[in-house]
């Protein structure tokens, strides 16, 4: 089972596909991503590069896997749930003068 495999994973290494990254983020397991240049509209890289400045994984190039691998230690912050209400705030302040808070 592979949601099992993350939960109990010390480290996950993965693509940078977006349903695999949440996957592993939600579960709060260190992640690897290997980032396909090859795409046509790179999200892979866009959406790695955006998770690594939170510090929420590492994204590498898979010649360059090994040596991050070698790093010590691969530190990640928790990747918080998503804030649902976010949006729908913003739109209510910004269309009613309410309070977004």
């Amino acid at each position: 089972n592979l949601d099992q495999d993350i939960r109990e994973a010390d480290l996950v290494i993965s693509h940078a596909g977006a349903g695999t990254v949440m996957e592993c983020l939600r579960a709060k397991r260190p992640l690897v991503v290997a980032v396909n240049l090859a795409l046509m509209d790179n999200h892979q890289l866009e959406l790695a590069q955006a998770l690594q400045e939170a510090n929420a994984l590492r994204w590498v190039l898979c010649p360059q896997l090994v040596a991050l691998l070698r790093e010590s230690p691969l530190q990640f912050d928790d990747f918080s749930a998503p804030d649902f209400g976010a949006f729908p705030r913003l739109v209510e302040a910004e269309m009613f003068g309410t309070s977004s808070g």
